[in-house]
C-alpha cells in the first residue's frame, strides 16, 4: 500500500502533469494503482504466513 501511495501515484502524476490530463483521470488510475499494489502486498504476505 506505501509503494502505492509513494512511488507508483507520484509517478503517474509526472506523466499526467506532462500529458495534461484530466485529474479525474489520474486518479482513477493511480487508485486502481494503489489497491493493486495492495491486494498484491496482501496476497504476497498471506503466502508467506501459509
Amino acid at each position: 500500500l506505501m509503494a502505492g501511495l509513494f512511488y507508483a501515484a507520484p509517478a503517474i502524476a509526472i506523466n499526467y502533469l506532462y500529458q495534461r490530463k484530466s485529474l479525474k483521470l489520474y486518479l482513477i488510475d493511480a487508485a486502481y494503482m494503489v489497491l493493486l499494489l495492495g491486494l498484491s502486498g496482501g496476497v504476497m504476505a498471506l503466502l508467506k504466513l501459509g
